[in-house]
């Protein structure tokens, strides 16, 4: 949104599941190079889908998982 260039890189994405929160790291992203906000590619967001849904199934109130190895 700045304006800035893209660079492949990740990210560490947090959520909102139900009342407790997970956080996502190593989400691949193109990450701006002047404010760092990430991009995540539409296939990176099914995985988070995913991700999301398993954590809800559990039900942990706090959730901390890698993108790779979830």
């Amino acid at each position: 949104m700045c304006g800035g260039s893209l660079g492949t890189g990740s990210a560490d994405m947090p959520f909102r599941v139900g009342k407790g929160f997970l956080l996502v790291k190593g989400v691949p992203a193109q990450v701006c190079g002047d404010c760092g906000e990430p991009y995540v590619a539409g296939t990176a967001i099914d995985r988070i889908d995913e991700i999301v849904a398993e954590v809800r199934k559990i039900g942990t109130e706090i959730s901390v998982v890698s993108f790779h190895a979830a």
